[in-house]
């Protein structure tokens, strides 16, 4: 008998959970359906869909068939206005206008015994300047397409493309090993698209929820299945999740979250950790620059972020959120600065804005019924603690009536020009957006 070390354990634990899977899924293929719980328990806080259908998605279950169709249109004009402008009020050719016309529509099919499926189809049309060789730009995608059944009312299961809420951050989350379309800081109510896969939802009891979530994307093979095991646990007033990534000739990445109530503050952090990560960064070998990913030390993600809800003159008017985000795989001192690795950075699109440096830090603020009954206040700063760059925003919504809201948002880019947030020249962008539910 061979010698046991780590490294053949960890290849042993990998097959053996590939094996444990894939058996898992030929048994369900053979249980038979029952009516999911009338609690909603398929629907956890961590494991759901977009906000915008959560409406929609929200209702009991019933015996009878239904079919409920609504939807969400958003308009959405963004002017840029560039530094070079402002400083010779020549270079107008600097400034641009983006329009943008995006729809959403969901369609909620709801079958006997609790059988349910759910569709987001999005559209989303971008007008080009007229010397564009294409004056409008359509993109039409699913994102997202499942159904929902349990087994039994022992397992639950999710099937098709779907949005999980998987994390407990605010902006970023690191043990989010399943999404990639991550959220955008000038519309932070955008609707994210899902990816392809299984999710299984084991209610273990005591506060304990067990998750596999088998991530079917850009898959060719069986041994190119991504597995995502998580399991949510209560101990005290505190709620905990341990998580992995697991894939076969992959390093595996591990992950820890908590959440908790202190002195009136919640709580939240999320940590992350991987020997190596597939993001690209600049590396310089012989004076030539290229790109390559970290494959010789640790990389941690970590977040700690901090909430709160105050009075004035009526309860929960004001919410705070202050979050924090340490980059493992981020650059620890400011590349920009020297000029040949900026201009390459920008030619080759190096530069992944939120996740370009070592540490960030942002804030969000958001007062209800201010300044008058039908708007709200919304204050939101996002800052680059290596090179100081940063973005501010102020928005204003208005809620004409029921279904309709409209907003004005005014961004503001700070810090010196070979910085993240300025390097391309920003300087402020004016935003308008209606936005019709129905």
């Amino acid at each position: 008998m061979g010698r046991l070390t780590w490294k053949t354990l960890v290849s042993n634990m990998r097959l053996l959970l590939f094996r444990v899977g894939f058996v898992f899924l030929i048994l369900l293929s053979g249980t038979p359906l029952s009516a999911a719980s009338d609690d909603g328990v398929i629907f956890d806080e961590n494991i759901g869909t977009p906000p915008s259908a959560s409406a929609s998605l929200s209702s009991a279950y019933s015996d009878q068939k239904s079919v409920t169709f609504t939807g969400r249109l958003d308009f959405l004009t963004i002017y840029s206005l560039s530094q070079s402008y402002l400083n010779s009020h020549q270079n107008w050719n600097k400034n641009r206008l983006n329009t943008l016309t995006k729809g959403d529509f969901f369609l909620d099919v709801r079958l006997q015994k609790g059988v349910k499926a759910f569709g987001d189809i999005g559209i989303t049309q971008l007008a080009q300047p007229a010397s564009s060789s294409l004056p409008i730009s359509t993109l039409v995608e699913f994102k997202e397409l499942f159904v929902d059944f349990n087994l039994n009312h022992s397992i639950y299961v999710r099937s098709g493309k779907q949005f999980s809420n998987w994390g407990r951050s605010f902006f970023w989350n690191p043990v989010d090993f399943v999404n990639r379309d991550t959220k955008n800081f000038n519309n932070l109510n955008a609707i994210r698209s899902g990816v392809t896969g299984t999710r299984l939802h084991v209610p273990g009891g005591s506060g304990q929820d067990f998750y596999l979530f088998l991530d079917l994307n850009d898959v060719h093979n069986l041994d190119q299945i991504a597995l995502i095991p998580k399991w949510n646990f209560l101990l005290g007033n505190a709620e905990f999740g341990l998580s992995a990534l697991i894939k076969n000739k992959s390093e595996c990445r591990y992950g820890f979250d908590f959440s908790t109530a202190f002195w009136g503050w919640n709580v939240a952090s999320e940590v992350a950790l991987s020997h190596g990560n597939d993001r690209q960064v600049l590396q310089e070998n012989a004076q030539v620059l290229s790109f390559g990913s970290i494959r010789d030390r640790w990389v941690p993600l970590v977040t700690l972020d901090f909430s709160k809800t105050l009075n004035w003159e009526r309860a929960d008017r004001i919410r705070v959120n202050w979050e924090g985000f340490y980059n493992g795989a981020g650059y620890r001192e400011n590349v920009l600065s020297d000029p040949k690795k900026r201009v390459f950075l920008l030619t080759n699109n190096g530069i992944a804005h939120h996740y370009f440096s070592r540490t960030y830090h942002a804030m969000f603020v958001t007062i209800s019924e201010f300044p008058n009954h039908d708007t709200s206040l919304d204050l939101n700063a996002l800052q680059n603690l290596v090179d100081g760059s940063g973005v501010l925003s102020l928005g204003l919504t208005y809620q004409v009536v029921d279904g309709l809201t409209l907003r004005g948002a005014f961004s503001a880019y700070f810090g010196s020009g070979d910085s993240e947030y300025r390097v391309e020249d920003q300087a402020f962008d004016l935003i308008g957006q209606a936005t019709l539910t129905f």
